[in-house]
């Protein structure tokens, strides 16, 4: 069973993609930020460039409904 991560009642679909990639796709057991986000990327299926918008929780990068699913699948955890 999944668990519900959301650290903040506020957090926005952005900023918990960033913190799934950041602590559970990509952990820093990894090594450089560098080759977390390539991890990340190829885990995720998605470009590094749309990976590192998501990283660093760009302002206009949106996430959609089916993102959404497949980060919580990959990250184990639930947005909400």
């Amino acid at each position: 069973m999944r668990k519900k991560y959301r650290k903040n009642p506020k957090m926005s679909t952005v900023e918990f993609c960033q913190e799934a990639l950041k602590t559970r796709i990509a952990p820093p057991s990894l090594g450089s930020v560098k080759r977390r986000i390539t991890v990340a990327a190829r885990e995720m299926g998605w470009s590094v460039s749309r990976t590192k918008d998501v990283w660093y929780a760009d302002p206009r990068v949106s996430i959609d409904g089916e993102e959404l699913r497949e980060i919580e699948l990959k990250a184990g955890i639930e947005y909400g």
